[in-house]
């Protein structure tokens, strides 16, 4: 389960869908994983907003991809705080990682494998990074 829709099933289990927003690189409801849309319609139906990307159902892979940074630039920009999960090579995670020390804002790297090779050490002063092995990450998920 992606950190989206944890949060998504999160505020729907405490009854604060209002409370949340979506931010989608998708300007329809079928850009959405097929298994995350219930979670995500019922989010909807319960007060939850979700903030329309520009990435079109034709799209071309280069306007997905800029529909994809713009979404991790919206959220960095709206957010107080960030916390990320750095999982292998995700150069949008990095890209929104970036874009909240621009902002300057605190952010928490959870580093969930050695597989990644982006240099953590020069992200910003106000990061904090939390190496997780695959045993700590399996023991919490128990």
């Amino acid at each position: 389960m992606g950190a989206d829709s944890y949060v998504v099933s999160a505020l729907l289990r405490m009854g604060k869908s209002y409370r949340g927003v979506v931010y989608s690189a998708w300007s329809y409801f079928s850009g959405f994983p097929y298994s995350v849309r219930s979670n995500i319609g019922e989010f909807v139906k319960k007060g939850g907003r979700i903030d329309w990307g520009m990435v079109q159902k034709d799209a071309t892979r280069q306007e997905v991809i800029a529909g994809l940074l713009g979404r991790n630039r919206k959220l960095a920009e709206n957010s107080d705080a960030l916390v990320a999960y750095l999982y292998g090579e995700s150069r949008g995670t990095m890209y929104t990682i970036k874009q909240a020390v621009k902002k300057n804002i605190p952010v928490t790297v959870f580093v969930c494998d050695e597989g990644n090779h982006f240099n953590l050490s020069n992200i910003g002063n106000q990061t904090r990074l939390i190496k997780l092995s695959p045993i700590s990450v399996q023991s919490q998920l128990k």
